[in-house]
């Protein structure tokens, strides 16, 4: 009998808990900026070995009255190898699930640890994909990475 007792007491308090802890949040839509704003995603996943690709998904963006885009740059704090890229594409997912690409400027250009796009088209928002192949140099170093997004407005 106490062992039944025990047992409706602790659901009784287990549902008081769960009752208590959910609270419902006012929702507030976010004001925008109207300063370029940006944001990072890595995007692989797993272990960083010599001669492997880490991906990011790098986003920027500007209301398109206060300017354009320019260029996006990223510096590495140790030079990829061979294969390290920022696409210079933007991806959008058509009806039957395909990535279909589209392009904001030249392909970009690797000078040492900075790789960068520079835009040719009036784009105001875009999310670009950095691929870094990981070189021999790197084994058992820490690699930081540096994303930088430039605005026609400054």
């Amino acid at each position: 009998m106490k062992q039944i007792n025990f047992k409706i007491l602790m659901s009784l308090m287990l549902l008081a808990l769960c009752f208590g802890a959910c609270k419902d949040k006012e929702y507030a839509i976010p004001t925008t900026s109207d300063k370029l704003q940006n944001d990072l995603i890595k995007r692989s996943l797993g272990p960083n070995i010599v001669g492997g690709t880490i991906e990011f998904a790098y986003a920027a963006a500007i209301l398109p009255e206060k300017g354009k885009l320019t260029s996006m740059t990223v510096e590495a704090s140790i030079a990829g190898a061979t294969g390290t890229y920022l696409d210079h594409r933007f991806y959008n997912t058509n009806n039957s699930g395909t990535d279909v690409g589209t392009a904001v400027g030249d392909p970009s250009v690797t000078t040492g640890k900075t790789t960068q796009v520079t835009y040719t088209g009036d784009f105001s928002a875009a999310t670009l994909r950095y691929f870094y192949k990981i070189p021999e140099e790197a084994r058992g170093k820490t690699v930081s990475f540096t994303f930088t997004a430039k605005s026609s407005n400054g």
